[in-house]
């Protein structure tokens, strides 16, 4: 049975900000000193604050981060102690994210979302093809405008071209659970095809690695009776890594068909993404209580 799917003249506009500026989490008027800016975090703080009861009733996900994010701030080791305001505040910022789409979520269908990846595929297209033009015009609104000359991929807004890839495939698995969860399937393939592109122009290992975690795990799901289509699918990624320049993505897909060892060797963002999950895996053994604010080098 197809969910209920919400008319835009029906989502009030601070709540539509509010997905938009969640989904474009590193644009800024005024950016400050760190990827992520805060715009969609004091909008969604606003919406919560304004209907209170939402924060009466917390749900168990809700009040677990919550309590960790106080946890964030308050628990020191005297020792080590240094404050790092932006690595403190991302479980706050977990949490009202959290709060906000367990609420809200309802409001977001494959229109809006369409909306959402046009504005950032626009400065992505800009980028890629005229990084300079972009740098002038449009770099004031991110805290790092990296050109994409010289191998690199475009950012649009984003700090990192690997951050552009992932917030693409982001987008894809978004569209994906509204037209698979809710029956939502307008804009549907145009929303699959923007973000495709937006991983593309990125050039990013890191978009590049979710990309293929993403339909790994659809085919899993699917099975065998789609087991020719993903061997196409394979056939098709091996052609597209030999015929077609995707940059450091499509290194990190040769490198998984020729010597997938080299990986964590030769493209740091994947081995430190890889080396942080294991810490955190890890660290909880050797630091049972934690190591407190700023105590990332230790438990590393």
């Amino acid at each position: 049975m197809e969910s209920k799917i919400t008319s835009p003249h029906k989502r009030p506009l601070i709540v539509s900000m509010a997905f938009l500026f969640s989904f474009t989490p590193f644009f800024s008027f005024y950016p400050i000193q760190t990827d992520l800016q805060p715009i969609y975090l004091i909008i969604m703080g606003v919406i919560l604050l304004a209907n209170r009861k939402y924060l009466t009733k917390l749900s168990m996900p809700s009040f677990l981060l919550l309590v960790f994010s106080i946890i964030s701030f308050v628990y020191i080791d005297p020792n080590y102690f240094e404050i790092i305001i932006r690595q403190s505040a991302g479980i706050i910022a977990a949490f009202l994210a959290y709060t906000f789409y367990s609420k809200y979520s309802y409001y977001l269908d494959q229109k809006l979302l369409f909306l959402i990846i046009l504005i950032n595929f626009i400065p992505v297209f800009i980028d890629y093809y005229n990084p300079e033009f972009f740098e002038k015009i449009l770099g004031s609104f991110v805290r790092v405008a990296k050109s994409a000359e010289g191998g690199r991929g475009a950012a649009g807004f984003s700090s990192e071209p690997g951050f552009i890839g992932a917030l693409g495939v982001f987008y894809i698995l978004t569209s994906y659970f509204l037209k698979v969860k809710r029956g939502d399937t307008r804009y549907y393939f145009i929303n699959i095809f923007l973000s495709l592109i937006i991983v593309y122009m990125s050039k990013s290992g890191t978009g590049i690695m979710y990309l293929l975690i993403f339909i790994f795990f659809v085919f899993f799901k699917i099975k065998a009776k789609n087991l020719i289509s993903l061997l196409c699918v394979i056939l098709l990624i091996f052609l597209v890594i030999e015929y077609v320049d995707l940059g450091r993505g499509g290194s990190i897909l040769k490198g998984i068909f020729d010597n997938p060892y080299a990986i964590m060797t030769t493209d740091l963002s994947i081995s430190h993404r890889v080396i942080n999950i294991i810490t955190g895996i890890l660290s909880p053994f050797e630091f049972p209580f934690g190591v407190g604010v700023g105590g990332y080098d230790r438990a590393f």
